[in-house]
């Protein structure tokens, strides 16, 4: 499974949401090869880094105008 995660306004919009994509990616860690973070925060970027060394799945960040580069790597 690849999965792309849109993140804009993180952290202060969007809690609830980002907890319900934090209880998919858990029950499915297993099943996920590679997810895309898009959003603007560096905070994204940090989380990003550190999360892709403890997950098996690999994980990158964009920037918001990237969407189309992070689609394409979530399809290479």
């Amino acid at each position: 499974m690849r999965l792309l995660v849109r993140a804009h306004g993180f952290p202060t919009a969007g809690l609830s949401a980002l907890d319900d994509d934090l209880r998919f990616a858990g029950e499915h860690l297993g099943d996920i090869e590679r997810y895309a973070v898009v959003g603007d925060q560096k905070l994204l970027e940090l989380m990003v880094r550190a999360s892709d060394k403890v997950v098996r799945a690999r994980a990158r960040h964009f920037a918001p105008e990237d969407e189309e580069a992070a689609w394409a790597w979530l399809e290479g």
